[in-house]
């Protein structure tokens, strides 16, 4: 997670993947959690799959002390998001 963009409650997270996709994204920290989607998107040469038009990742934590991760992309002409990852992480000890 990067740096507090635009002021108190604004987020900015700058994602490379070893598949050859690298976004910048930006969003909100609020009181569910943390919302991001993508500004600005780059594939390298090598990059696997169709083109990435929006990726929107999203962390919210639960009662039981885990953090969920959820991300959600679109292709080509396609608007509609499609979930590609959902996770619970848990805490260590």
């Amino acid at each position: 997670l990067g740096s507090m963009a635009g002021g108190p409650g604004r987020a900015q997270m700058v994602v490379s993947q070893v598949t050859g996709l690298h976004y910048l994204c930006e969003g909100e920290v609020g009181e569910f959690g943390l919302e991001v989607q993508s500004v600005q998107i780059c594939q390298s040469s090598n990059a696997e799959g169709p083109p990435v038009n929006m990726i929107k990742r999203r962390f919210f934590p639960r009662g039981d002390g885990t953090l969920c991760y959820t991300v959600d992309y679109s292709t080509g002409t396609d608007v509609e998001l499609v979930r590609c990852l959902e996770a619970t992480l848990l805490p260590l000890a």
